[in-house]
Formats: structure tokens, C-alpha cells, sequence
């Protein structure tokens, strides 16, 4: 997250319709805002799969993620290779009434 970039709340540093400095507790907003969200999505019935591509798994983004539905890829086979598997899952899919 960054306090200085455009989001749903504006610039939060100049628009400062958050906290009074625009500033505090950023990254802990964004990320209860990222899990409440994935949360209310996975409440709903909807897998949640990621991928943590060239980067470390993190917890938020590990929790995000449905249960076994996280890859950590760091190179463009495994990116690969976890689109794959993801693919053979959803393939599996089916659609009723």
C-alpha cells in the first residue's frame, strides 16, 4: 500500500479522509480492507485462488487464499506450472440449476 497514490478513498495523505495525517496505520487499513474482502467473497461460496509470482507468500495473501488454493512461483514455469494446476480444478467444474 501506498498513503500517496490514488485509491478508493482518494490520496489518503492530501485528501486525509481516513486519519489526520494521511498517513498512520496504512498498510494495517489496507490489508483489513484486502481480507475483509476476500473474506465476504469466500463467505459466498467462491474459491479464492493466488499466486505469489517473483515475491514471498505473505500471510494476508495466504490467508486470502482458499484452503489449498496458494502457489508461490518465482520463475515462469512455475508460474506455470500453478496455472496448470489450478486449470485441472476448475476443469472439474460443473454448472446446475
Amino acid at each position: 500500500p501506498s498513503y500517496s497514490i490514488q485509491s478508493s478513498w482518494g490520496i489518503e495523505y492530501h485528501d486525509r479522509r481516513v486519519t489526520d495525517d494521511g498517513v498512520t496505520h496504512d498498510k494495517e487499513r489496507h490489508n483489513s480492507r484486502f481480507l475483509a474482502l476476500c473474506e465476504m467473497v469466500k463467505a459466498k461460496g467462491i474459491r479464492v485462488w493466488v499466486i505469489a509470482f517473483a515475491q514471498a507468500m505473505t500471510s494476508e495473501l495466504q490467508t486470502c487464499a482458499s484452503d489449498e488454493s496458494a502457489f508461490t512461483a518465482d520463475n515462469a514455469s512455475k508460474l506455470d506450472a500453478a496455472f496448470q494446476a489450478i486449470a485441472k480444478q476448475v476443469g472439474e467444474l460443473r454448472v446446475v440449476q
